[in-house]
């Protein structure tokens, strides 16, 4: 059985299991479950636990350098990261990223979210807002979030809400979030009329949902 990397006891009344960026397992639990409670349900759940694990871990081998950013994505194609001394900019070329050069790992995660961040307003935002025209859809705002759990979000009030690290993704998939989420602007939930009105937009859908599943792992970098 796969030993936990971590439980973190809060204030929640079950538990819940997660899988890091690094393919580690985290334990979610009770403040007061008893430890024994804790492993007897990683036991029960082993091949499942088993399963997500050896599935990211692999992803992980394919894209070791991505994970410990030495080369990012950007629109689907790949980068690789060249640190070089005296740069005040970062920019891209046609195989590679130049950044400050640095020795610490956090300082070159940021360079590279920043750049990441100037290039949402040029790429992003004009995507949403072209679709949105499309769909002849009317939204109250678009906001810009960090999250490492959603690349998307529509609340009721028809604010939309898209993650940066959508950036890293190519832009066929870029458009089926977008089309997801705006979709939402009609139906707010995941019914069978919701996933026709994507179909409608975007009838390749599926496809693109099972490779933006695959890219799972991109979400929780940075």
């Amino acid at each position: 059985m796969i030993e936990p990397k971590e439980i973190i006891r809060t204030s929640r009344r079950s538990l819940a299991l997660t899988i890091n960026e690094r393919g580690e397992l985290i334990v979610h639990a009770p403040k007061n479950m008893p430890l024994y409670d804790i492993m007897d349900f990683l036991q029960k759940k082993e091949k499942w636990i088993d399963e997500k694990c050896n599935n990211i871990n692999n992803i992980l081998s394919k894209n070791k350098e991505i994970v410990e950013y030495q080369e990012i994505f950007f629109l689907g194609k790949r980068y690789k990261v060249v640190e070089t001394q005296g740069i005040e900019t970062n920019y891209l070329t046609d195989k590679t990223i130049l950044i400050e050069r640095t020795k610490n790992i956090n300082k070159r995660k940021q360079s590279l979210k920043n750049w990441y961040m100037q290039n949402v307003e040029n790429v992003l935002v004009p995507r949403v807002q072209k679709l949105a025209e499309f769909m002849k859809l009317k939204y109250k705002s678009i906001s810009i979030i960090n999250s490492k759990a959603k690349w998307g979000m529509c609340d009721s009030k028809r604010n939309l809400y898209f993650n940066w690290k959508m950036l890293m993704l190519s832009p066929n998939v870029i458009d089926y979030i977008i089309i997801h989420e705006l979709s939402h602007l009609i139906e707010l939930n995941h019914s069978p009329k919701f996933w026709e009105i994507v179909k409608a937009v975007l009838p390749n859908y599926k496809h693109l949902k099972e490779i933006l599943n695959r890219c799972g792992f991109l979400i929780k970098l940075y």
